[in-house]
């Protein structure tokens, strides 16, 4: 079907669509991420009631250890 067919039929895209945006959603985080820079100066921005997105350990803490 030629193009001004699909135009006739269906009208123009600048018509239907005004505005596109993208929504970013990161699933399975990893320690890469966590320690990237960049990662966490715009996690930081976009979560910003969170004071840190993780804590490291040298060892597993011991049961009913208050941190």
């Amino acid at each position: 079907m030629p193009r001004s067919e699909l135009t006739e039929k269906f009208g123009r895209s600048d018509d239907l669509f005004q505005e596109m945006k993208l929504r970013a959603i990161f699933k399975g985080v990893t320690y890469e991420l966590l320690v990237d820079p960049e990662f966490m100066k715009v996690a930081a921005e976009k979560i910003p009631f969170l004071d840190e997105l993780h804590e490291e350990f040298e060892a597993a803490k011991a049961a009913g250890e208050q941190s």
